[in-house]
């Protein structure tokens, strides 16, 4: 994720979308922390949204219902109601 981060604020920098007061290693350390806080709140959700649907497990697996189209449904609820964004 660092060098993707490092990426990101070389590019914002040389199209001046970004001008910071801090140095580098601190923007870097922030975005850093941002990132990794955004993603566990998706892995959160996820999980739940998981425990949510294994109420259907038979379904599932007789095909009655697609997994995959009802976990991005229930995510996207979800996220709505927790006022997450996706």
């Amino acid at each position: 994720m660092t060098r993707i981060l490092n990426k990101l604020i070389n590019e914002w920098k040389s199209q001046n979308l970004l001008k910071s007061s801090v140095d580098d290693s601190k923007l870097l350390t922030r975005l850093h922390d941002t990132f990794a806080k955004e993603l566990r709140l998706e892995d959160d959700l996820n999980k739940e949204v998981d425990q949510l649907l294994s109420k259907y497990e038979k379904q599932f697996e007789r095909g009655e219902l697609d997994r995959r189209k009802m976990h991005q449904m229930v995510k996207v609820q979800l996220a709505k109601e927790k006022k997450v964004i996706l």
